[in-house]
C-alpha cells in the first residue's frame, strides 16, 4: 500500500483489514518502481493506495505470491527474488520492532517503438523479400514507394535460409 496515489493508475472501490480489525479504503491500483538495493530498477505491480496511512505499507504475502522470498532473521529482514536469486533489500529492525524499508520510487516512463511500414509489410506479408515489396506498389493502388533497401536484411530470413547438414543415416543391426 502506498501514501501518493497519483503513482497509481486505475481507479479502484474496496477495503483493507488490519490486524485490528480497523478497515481503511482503498482508493486506486496500479504499479510502483523503485531502485532495489543492487542499483536495479524494480517492479511492484497490483500497489495498492490507501486512505489515511501515513506510512507505505508492503504486505509480506503479496511479496511471496509474487516470487520473492521474504526472511526475518534476529534483527534484518531479507528480501530475494527467486526467480533471479538477488537480494533486493535489506531492512534492519527499529525501535518498536518495525522494519522500515527505504525506497527510492521512480517514475515510470511509457516507451514506444516505431516500426518502420517497409519492416512492417515485410513481417505482415511473410518475410517477402525487400526487392518484391519495392515492386507492389505498381500492383497495389494507394501503396507507398520504397526505394535504397539494397543495404536492408531481416535477421530472421537470414537465419532461415542458413544451409544445415543433412542428418547421418545409421543402420541398426540387430
Amino acid at each position: 500500500m502506498i501514501r501518493n496515489k497519483n503513482q497509481l493508475e486505475e481507479i479502484l472501490n474496496g477495503w483493507v483489514n488490519f490486524g485490528d480489525n480497523n478497515q481503511v479504503s482503498i482508493v486506486r491500483k496500479g504499479s510502483i518502481a523503485f531502485k532495489a538495493m543492487i542499483g536495479k530498477i524494480m517492479h511492484m505491480h497490483d500497489t495498492l493506495y490507501v486512505l489515511g496511512l501515513k506510512h507505505t505499507l508492503l504486505s509480506i504475502g503479496q511479496l511471496c505470491l509474487k516470487n520473492y522470498k521474504v526472511i526475518f532473521e534476529k534483527r534484518s529482514c531479507k528480501i530475494t527474488n527467486e526467480t533471479n536469486r538477488q537480494v533486493v533489500a535489506t531492512i534492519l529492525m527499529y525501535e518498536k520492532r518495525m522494519y522500515m524499508l527505504k525506497m527510492q520510487l521512480v517514475a515510470i516512463k511509457c516507451l514506444k517503438t516505431t516500426l518502420d511500414p517497409i519492416w512492417m509489410l515485410h513481417k505482415k506479408l511473410g518475410h517477402l523479400n525487400f526487392n518484391s515489396l519495392c515492386g507492389l506498389h505498381k500492383l497495389v493502388k494507394g501503396m507507398l514507394t520504397f526505394s535504397n533497401l539494397f543495404d536492408t536484411f531481416c535477421e530472421r530470413c537470414i537465419f532461415g535460409k542458413q544451409h544445415r547438414e543433412k542428418f547421418l543415416h545409421h543402420q541398426h543391426h540387430s
